[in-house]
C-alpha cells in the first residue's frame, strides 16, 4: 500500500475554498478526527480528510466530487488528484458511533467561506470515537488533545459509556479498558470511583 498524502492546515483550507468555489448553495462541514485536530494546530498534519455532512447536504457535495473526478475507492471514501483521500461520515454516525447529541449542536465555528460553513465536532465526541477505533495513533493524538485541551477524563468516561449504550461499536468496554491503562500510562489519574463505574459498566 502506498503512503498516503499527509495534509497540512494550509493544505486543509486550500481545499476546501477550492471546493468552495463549485457550490452555489450553503453547506456545513463538520471537521472530525485529525482533520480537526489539524485545523486547530493541534497536530501538524493529517492522512485523511474527515468530515460530517448531513444527508441534505451530502448530495450537493457530491456532485461537485463527480465534477472535480474524485474516485470513490471505498464505501463514502474518496481519492482526489492530488492524492488527498476524503471520508464522510452522514449526520451523526461515525462508523459505528452513534453521538448523543446533534453534531451541529456540539460543535463550534471555525470559518466561513462563500458557500461552506466549516465546524470543529466536540472534542469530547472526538476523543470518544479515536477510544472506539483503539489504535496507537488514536491514543497518541488523545494525548495530544489532552495536553493542550482541558478535557476532564471522568466527563470523557461518562461520555463514552452513554454513547457506547447507543452505539454498535465492537468491544467497546475492552476498548475503554485499553484507554484507561493508556491514560495512566501517560501520568493521568483514573479515580477508583471511576474505576468501579468502568467494572459496573463491564458487569452488564
Amino acid at each position: 500500500m502506498r503512503n498516503r498524502t499527509e495534509t497540512t492546515k494550509t493544505a486543509l483550507l486550500a481545499f476546501l475554498e477550492k471546493l468552495d468555489s463549485f457550490l452555489d448553495t450553503p453547506i456545513i462541514l463538520i471537521a472530525l478526527g485529525g482533520t480537526a485536530l489539524t485545523l486547530l494546530d493541534i497536530k501538524l498534519s493529517t492522512r485523511d480528510i474527515d468530515l460530517i455532512i448531513s444527508s441534505k447536504d451530502a448530495k450537493i457535495l457530491l456532485e461537485i466530487f463527480g465534477t472535480l473526478g474524485f474516485k470513490e475507492i471505498a464505501d463514502r471514501r474518496w481519492l482526489t488528484h492530488d492524492g488527498l483521500i476524503i471520508d464522510l461520515y452522514f449526520d451523526d454516525y461515525i462508523i459505528n458511533v452513534k453521538l448523543l447529541d446533534p453534531a451541529v449542536e456540539k460543535s463550534t465555528l471555525l470559518r466561513t467561506f462563500s458557500h461552506i460553513t466549516l465546524r470543529i465536532l466536540n472534542l469530547y465526541d472526538i476523543c470518544i470515537t479515536k477510544i472506539d477505533r483503539g489504535d496507537a495513533r488514536d491514543f497518541a493524538d488523545i494525548q495530544q488533545i489532552l495536553k493542550k485541551i482541558d478535557i476532564k477524563i471522568p466527563i470523557l468516561i461518562r461520555k463514552y459509556i452513554l454513547t457506547m449504550d447507543h452505539s454498535d461499536s465492537e468491544h467497546p468496554k475492552y476498548k475503554l479498558q485499553e484507554f484507561v491503562r493508556f491514560a495512566k500510562e501517560q501520568g493521568h489519574i483514573v479515580s477508583k470511583e471511576e474505576e468501579e463505574k468502568i467494572r459496573q459498566w463491564q458487569r452488564r
